[in-house]
């Protein structure tokens, strides 16, 4: 007859303990490893500013610090006191994006065909008054529904969605329909 193994309590509790706690350091560290803050060299310490941001990439506006160095952002870090302490990558590669050469800083007026990738610069004044002398147009030819109103993150969304009712056209995708 072969003889059961058997295990203490005492050695259940030890094991499963042990164990307990290797699992939830794994899963606390790979949960937090976004929000864990940038380590700064000794030498940098003291010459950046720490400014309370929220991060405006997605609708979730999460709470963020900007790290800024000679009047320039050079990195955004997770803001651990914040309940929702954490930040993501594109929130992380938003400082990329603001100092990109591709970044269209101007409004731009197509010059050639469409798809044919010819614009020029304008200014605001005139790229306001060209969209709106299109809209105009557009309502008196009784086309207003060839509008479309796609608000990225905006601070009065209930505003906008009554202009353009107003103005005519059924066209709002907001970012829930994307």
């Amino acid at each position: 007859m072969k003889k059961k193994k058997t295990i203490s309590r005492r050695s259940f509790l030890k094991a499963s303990t042990a164990l307990g706690v290797s699992g939830v350091g794994l899963l606390t560290e790979n949960h937090d490893a976004h929000a864990k803050p940038l380590h700064i060299p000794g030498s940098e310490y003291g010459r950046e500013e720490k400014v309370s941001v929220l991060c405006q990439m997605c609708a979730q506006h999460c709470p963020a610090f900007a790290c800024v160095k000679d009047g320039k952002v050079i990195r955004l870090e997770a803001n651990p006191v914040h309940e929702y302490h954490g930040i993501c990558g594109r929130a992380r590669a938003a400082v990329a994006a603001l100092y990109s050469e591709d970044r269209i800083k101007t409004p731009l007026i197509r010059t050639g065909e469409r798809g044919t990738g010819e614009f020029r610069q304008a200014t605001w004044e005139e790229a306001l008054d060209t969209i709106a002398y299109q809209m105009k147009n557009l309502r008196k030819q009784n086309k207003a529904d060839r509008v479309v109103y796609f608000p990225r993150f905006t601070s009065a969304p209930k505003y906008d969605d009554a202009f353009f009712h107003l103005y005519g056209t059924p066209n709002i995708v907001g970012y829930g329909d994307t």
